[in-house]
């Protein structure tokens, strides 16, 4: 018996939702050949849009939760498949168009253009100048004209102002204590303070510059971690300094966002990205709260489901400024630019 290309057998698939387990696809099979067309019709909420993003993993588990059955593209069950694995497959083996085309292609962009821009996205891993490039891409318009806002966020941050491809500006200075507050670093300050704590604690410079880079930032708000993980779970359980802490950074970060905007006389896009900024996607919400006058409009919903891993926007279609996550890869980014110099 011949291999199938795609073969789908007995997939049964649910969502656990507060009111109780809603099953949403029970017992599908079908399979398809190389070079075949299928088409899946039913009525709305059959469960078709249900049945494709499960082949494609993109339902997030949880809620949802694939019950039973198999998915077998070229004899390898798609099931079994972590995250991670799956990111190999979607863009370079299958690619899925959403029902609402006008907001999943450009539609002054030749198709064409835009599926083998997918591909190469998919065949290379992503640095973090590479973010800044695909956020370009993304855009669809010359790189001389764009302006974008990065934010590289995580228990180290910076914020990126980029003009026509090009850093105009960035939230660190000298060194990386300026900014916004990171996991240990201090970021912006009054510097008075420095002097005023060096009589306070008792300390000699070098004391003081452990302080500031070790023992201030997320970790001395709260003084309960610099893990944004840990402080969110801390603010949960009601730990109103944990909490003060999540609220300071995202005022920090979008106290930048309005300056670098004015900065590059408006701003076409936003991009998320590094451990905080692709993850935590309560942050991103706390950021992107507010940014309505700039033209922001946040798929808030799409925000608090994104899929790690994967380039998304999550700006809602017609928003006049663009939100996109995307994964970064500093270590390749410092492999390359090492390997580059030592040429």
């Amino acid at each position: 018996m011949n291999e199938h290309l795609l073969e789908v057998n007995g997939l049964r698939v649910s969502f656990d939702t507060y009111a109780g387990e809603v099953k949403a696809v029970r017992g599908v099979d079908f399979y398809l050949d190389g070079g075949e067309t299928l088409a899946i019709v039913g009525e709305s909420g059959c469960g078709k849009s249900v049945t494709v993003q499960t082949i494609m993993r993109l339902n997030p588990e949880p809620p949802a939760a694939i019950r039973g059955g198999s998915i077998l593209y070229k004899g390898e069950d798609l099931t079994k498949k972590t995250d991670k694995e799956m990111r190999a497959y979607r863009g370079k083996e299958f690619s899925m168009i959403f029902q609402d085309a006008m907001t999943s292609l450009n539609p002054v962009s030749r198709i064409g253009r835009q599926m083998s821009e997918a591909i190469r996205i998919h065949e290379k891993d992503v640095t973090r100048e590479d973010a800044k490039a695909r956020a370009i891409e993304m855009l669809g318009k010359p790189a001389e004209e764009t302006k974008i806002i990065t934010c590289h966020l995580g228990n180290g941050s910076s914020i990126s102002a980029v003009k026509g491809g090009k850093c105009i500006d960035t939230s660190m200075g000298l060194t990386p204590l300026e900014g916004v507050p990171m996991g240990t670093r201090c970021g912006d300050m009054d510097p008075a303070i420095v002097i005023y704590l060096m009589k306070k604690l008792g300390l000699d410079a070098k004391g003081m510059d452990n302080y500031m880079n070790k023992k201030s930032g997320m970790l001395g708000i709260s003084g309960v971690s610099s893990d944004f993980r840990d402080l969110g779970a801390a603010a949960a359980e009601g730990n109103e300094r944990a909490e003060l802490a999540l609220r300071t950074f995202a005022y920090k970060v979008k106290k930048y966002i309005g300056a670098y905007a004015a900065a590059l006389n408006g701003v076409d896009a936003i991009v998320f990205t590094a451990g905080v900024g692709e993850n935590d996607k309560g942050m991103r919400e706390r950021i992107l709260n507010g940014l309505d006058y700039l033209g922001v409009e946040v798929d808030f919903e799409l925000n608090r489901n994104c899929p790690r891993g994967e380039n998304v926007e999550i700006s809602k279609p017609g928003s006049k400024v663009k939100v996109f996550v995307i994964p970064t890869d500093e270590e390749l980014m410092i492999a390359k630019d090492t390997a580059r110099l030592a040429k």
